[in-house]
């Protein structure tokens, strides 16, 4: 993403604040709605449809901000790579992820992601980690196991436990999202506007859904007996999660730094709780905010400077 246009100094407004937490609060019910959507189609389908829906809306963000082009020679192949590696394979781990694993829990490990990053930077690009660092690296993975371990009550045998496929495949999705941060810092030019990204990866990312589901052969004419819950689910995927929480959360960055946006990212698993609470019913232990707590700790010291 443009890293020039996020680094230019504006003053926040509440407004700013409020649609920062509004980015937050959309990505925090996901994971509640990929749970929804699930239930009565195929993930690869759910998936499908929401880069489907996704796209009008980014096409219309890129055609008011003045960004949409056709991207030159040189940007299609970083654009190839980052809308499967950015876009396909972590919300299709995700879709796949939330036939077996818990809401709730799913939030909590989505945040190990910047500690991720610390540890992948130190691996493979040479950064530094403090010995306090590696300490919260260890902290952070504590954390997770007890989440994991602990933090949902299990009301049937595949209803998020520790070890389930989905457990596992969101830790994936995480590592996935980290790696795509870390190596992705280069792979475009800093001068390019999130929207032209956004629209281009989106579109290319539908592009790879179609074809898998060309080569599976799933019947897409299943979703004609969608119930009204399953629409609103995968419409909110689309249309909220894959289009209007990026532009809030790169507007955010565009007028705040990135030590400072990173904090709202905190409150992401605490509403996710209470929103799979709400209309799942998903229930859990005082674990889950104690494992919580303990990983966002290990988050901290992984990135205090």
């Amino acid at each position: 993403m443009s890293e020039n246009s996020i680094s230019n100094v504006k003053t926040p407004k509440s407004i700013d604040y409020l649609i920062i937490v509004a980015a937050i609060t959309i990505w925090s019910a996901s994971f509640t709605g990929m749970k929804v959507a699930v239930e009565q189609a195929h993930p690869l389908v759910v998936l499908w449809l929401r880069l489907i829906i996704a796209i009008p809306f980014l096409f219309a963000g890129s055609y008011i901000q003045k960004t949409f082009r056709l991207p030159t020679k040189h940007e299609l192949l970083p654009l190839l790579i980052m809308s499967f590696q950015g876009i396909l394979l972590p919300l299709g781990l995700q879709c796949f992820a939330m036939k077996t694993a818990n809401a709730s829990t799913a939030n909590w490990i989505i945040i190990c992601s910047p500690a991720f990053v610390a540890l992948l930077g130190w691996i493979f690009l040479k950064e530094k980690i403090s010995q306090l660092g590696f300490i919260g690296l260890l902290i952070c993975a504590a954390g997770v196991m007890m989440v994991l371990r602990l933090g949902s009550v299990v009301t049937t045998s595949s209803s998020g436990s520790f070890g389930t496929i989905g457990d596992l495949l969101i830790l994936f999705s995480a590592l996935n999202w980290s790696f795509f941060l870390v190596f992705s810092k280069k792979a475009l030019k800093d001068d390019l506007p999130y929207s032209f990204v956004l629209f281009w990866e989106m579109l290319f990312a539908s592009m790879y859904a179609t074809l898998a589901l060309f080569i599976i052969g799933f019947d897409i004419s299943v979703v004609g007996s969608f119930n009204s819950r399953t629409w609103y689910a995968v419409s909110f995927l689309g249309a909220g999660a894959s289009a209007g929480a990026y532009f809030c959360w790169f507007h955010g960055l565009s007028v705040l730094p990135v030590s400072r946006i990173i904090a709202f990212q905190f409150l992401q698993p605490f509403a996710g709780a209470i929103i799979a609470y709400m209309l799942l019913g998903e229930r859990f232990t005082p674990w889950l905010f104690a494992g919580g707590i303990t990983i966002m700790y290990g988050v901290f010291l992984v990135n205090k400077k």
